[in-house]
């Protein structure tokens, strides 16, 4: 084959496809703006050259007529993205030459897969080679951030036999797709480490890297509910590299359950996916890295600045052996490509609707996926601000990316590459060009396609779209790879290890939660305040002398000691009190950035460094808030006198409102963890704050209520005032007339003893252990479930 592109001539005489763009790394190279990255192929069927086009935004025109496909038999002629503007590509087919003969595969993972582009060829007649980003490695691979500075071994067993040995990496060395310790391997045999691929052939390592050029493939997806139900059904489609899709249809149509069972997080029940040739489902643990996905909702706190947000995410989602120097690099090498420099230093809830979703982008490109996910990222936007941010998904493909969205914005449809219109049952009305899609559905524009599938749902829109011509170009015919390993019952892949030590999660967590309360300052104006606002108004509510022994003049006894009225009132008041502020400091803490929380866990979260990381943070606050609010409550009440342990006696009263405070945040935390909605926290934080005034056993005495009485065991004001009564002896300060007659003796678990004093903040440390756990498990059901095997 003899071709011209822009007056320059080549020559073609080994078979092979031909690729011609403006990737700098295609056969034949364009600086037309026109021209898509990848936008024609050549290639032989038979005896016969073939170009295809490769789903380009400006289209291939012989005349003024767009093709897809055209058998070159004879000299042709055609045009790359405009049929005026566009460049002129001028083919000459020679004679027949042979394909060359296909490399035999012994049914490895190497066997169809697409390696990447090739780096370098390595020997391997020495005993070891050392693979990692540092530089005194055997094979450097300096800039990939997901490699750890020595990360993996090639070595000669006994034998002659090759093996590749992990050196404990942070994101593990994986054969075939799999994760793996050590592991012979021969020349059927895949390597990944991290965007790297290696294998071995005829005695040599051969390395490749993914640069994002990816192809991608879908087959049969489905996925059932309860009762068989389905929500989505057979849906197939193929994308060439750097392809821009968009996922429409109706409510009900099963775009997130389609978008899930892409990324592998939620596989479909029945079906295939592929990535360069290779089941994504079975290599996700090695390819999960390689795939970003940007939520609906903002995945960074707004009151942090874009600089600082995207810094503590590096810290997360890079090995912990990546300098400060190389995370910042990163940082600012991501801010650069979306436009973010000159904001860096703004906090986040001042940007614009569009700016914030490309910070959220900016965190994903961190990694360099090579497949981009995105949810609704238009969802909210004006239609300024949604326009623009369809054009950055176009630049981001065009950038050697692979970008699939679920989005409701249609006028910008001619965007993208490829469309998929889902019919409600989540079965495949459309797949392939946005153009073609309206002579398809013979509609005027996207909004009037959208509203034929939500009107005539009865229609059988798969059975139309599998009878065209479009089903077979872009989806039959491309996806018959795919076809060829469907597949049932791919299980979530288990969570992806984490970047950091336990340890270093956890100081990463901290520092974050303490910038975002540094830069809150409403917030933080509330955590300094609270306490001592609700101090000083029980000090000027409860009066003087509440913990002293009261003495009075009785009829026919003299001058004796009398119940001080004032006591119970001043310690519920105190316990009450702190009880709030324990729920008010953390009943949102976590619901508030659900969202954040549920993309971190995905790559590597330890949730028991998030959950301590909220303690470490909070109970400060809560332990000087309780200090502050007894000092000033007690500082007119002439004691305590006694005490059980602690002395002097006001440090063990304290301590008691201190555990209650603390019991009140870890019940908070629950709440927190257990709703999806901020507003839906509200509800529950108001009964949690009406049961501690209803069920503390003072306001109303519950020894003779069964059920009720066993109820207020779970309540941190039950045993938060039986702590502190046992502290001040109450039962003294009231004369053992704690309640209203006939049942008027105090609660035994007021009692002034050490083993009763014990026993109350037992139940209050029991509190905060359930509480914790709770926590936990509410969390932990958030995760991807594994299916029941059927």
């Amino acid at each position: 084959m003899r071709a011209r592109l822009n007056g320059q001539e080549y020559q073609f005489d080994d078979g092979r496809e031909i690729r011609v763009g403006r990737d700098p790394s295609a056969d034949m190279v364009s600086a037309n703006p026109y021209v898509s990255r990848e936008h024609v192929v050549v290639r032989r069927a038979g005896d016969t050259w073939v170009l295809e086009d490769r789903g380009s935004r400006g289209g291939t025109y012989l005349g003024d007529e767009r093709v897809s496909s055209l058998a070159i038999t004879s000299d042709t002629t055609v045009r790359l993205g405009d049929p005026r503007e566009g460049d002129e590509l001028q083919l000459v087919p020679s004679a027949a030459v042979p394909p060359p003969e296909p490399r035999p595969s012994t049914g490895g993972a190497a066997g169809g897969v697409r390696m990447g582009r090739f780096t370098g060829i390595y020997r391997t007649d020495t005993p070891r080679l050392r693979i990692g980003r540092a530089p005194d490695n055997d094979v450097v691979v300096a800039e990939d951030m997901l490699v750890s500075r020595y990360h993996a071994e090639l070595i000669v067993a006994p034998g002659g036999r090759h093996e590749i040995v992990d050196l404990g990496s942070a994101n593990g060395t994986f054969v075939d797709g799999r994760p793996v310790g050590r592991a012979g391997i021969d020349d059927t045999n895949v390597i990944g480490i991290g965007h790297h691929q290696f294998r071995l052939v005829a005695g040599v390592l051969e390395a490749y890297e993914d640069v994002g050029n990816v192809e991608f493939e879908a087959s049969g997806l489905s996925v059932f509910v309860s009762e068989g139900r389905t929500i989505l059904s057979e849906v197939s489609f193929t994308l060439p590299e750097s392809c821009f899709l968009a996922i429409v249809g109706p409510s009900g149509a099963g775009k997130s359950t389609l978008m899930k069972a892409l990324t592998g997080f939620s596989p479909a029940d029945r079906g295939t996916v592929l990535y360069n040739g290779r089941d994504l489902y079975e290599s996700i643990e090695e390819l999960r890295p390689r795939i970003g996905y940007v939520p609906q909702d903002d995945i960074l706190h707004p009151q942090l600045t874009v600089r600082r947000a995207l810094g503590f995410a590096a810290e997360l989602r890079f090995p912990s052996d990546v300098t400060r120097e190389e995370r910042d690099r990163a940082v600012e090498t991501v801010m650069e490509e979306l436009g973010l420099t000159h904001r860096a230093d703004l906090p986040i809830h001042k940007l614009s609707g569009g700016q914030r979703k490309r910070v959220s982008v900016a965190l994903e490109l961190m990694t360099k996926p090579s497949l981009l996910f995105l949810d609704e990222p238009t969802s909210g936007l004006d239609p300024g601000f949604e326009k623009s941010a369809m054009e950055l998904l176009r630049e981001l493909a065009d950038g050697g990316r692979t970008v699939i969205v679920v989005t409701h914005s249609l006028q910008s449809l001619h965007l993208c590459d490829r469309v998929i219109f889902l019919a409600p049952g989540g079965t495949t009305a459309y797949f392939g060009p946005p153009t073609d899609a309206l002579h398809y559905f013979a509609q005027q524009d996207y909004a009037d396609v959208f509203r034929a599938l939500e009107r005539e749902q009865q229609q059988d829109f798969r059975g139309r779209f599998e009878q065209s011509q479009f089903y077979r170009q872009y989806v039959s015919e491309p996806a018959a790879r795919a076809r060829l390993m469907n597949k049932e019952g791919a299980q979530p892949a288990p969570p992806r290890p984490r970047q950091r030590s336990w340890v270093g999660q956890l100081s990463v967590l901290v520092r974050r939660h303490l910038a975002v309360i540094a830069a809150d300052r409403g917030l933080l104006l509330m955590l300094i305040l609270l306490a001592p606002i609700l101090g000083f108004a029980l000090f000027a509510v409860l009066g003087s002398g509440g913990l002293k022994a009261a003495f009075g003049d009785v009829p026919g006894k003299g001058h004796i000691r009398t119940p001080n009225t004032s006591s119970m009132n001043v310690l519920f008041g105190i316990v009450f009190c702190v009880g709030l502020v324990g729920v008010v400091d953390s009943f949102r803490e976590i619901v508030k950035e659900l969202p954040i929380f549920r993309r971190e866990r995905s790559i590597g979260l330890s949730l028991s460094a998030y959950l301590t990381s909220k303690l470490v943070v909070l109970a400060p606050f809560v332990l000087v808030q309780s200090t502050v609010l007894t000092l000033i409550a007690v500082s007119q009440q002439g004691g305590p006198k006694v005490s059980n342990i602690l002395s002097p006696p006001v440090l063990e009263l304290v301590f008691d409102i201190a555990c209650t405070g603390l019991a009140a945040m870890v019940i908070g935390l629950l709440i927190s963890a257990a709703v999806t909605t901020s507003d839906k926290a509200t509800p529950l934080m108001a009964a949690v704050v009406a049961s501690s005034l209803l069920l503390a056993g003072v306001l109303f005495d519950l020894r003779d209520k069964p059920g009720i009485r066993e109820l207020s065991y779970v309540t941190n004001s039950r045993w938060g005032f039986a702590a502190a009564a046992s502290s001040v002896n109450l039962k003294d300060l009231e004369v053992d007339q704690c309640h209203e007659p006939p049942h008027e003796s105090c609660d035994a678990a007021w009692n002034h003893t050490t083993s009763v004093w014990i026993k109350d903040l037992g139940a209050l440390g029991g509190i905060m252990i359930v509480g914790v756990g709770g926590a936990a498990y509410a969390l932990r059901r958030r995760d991807p479930h594994v299916r029941p095997k059927t």
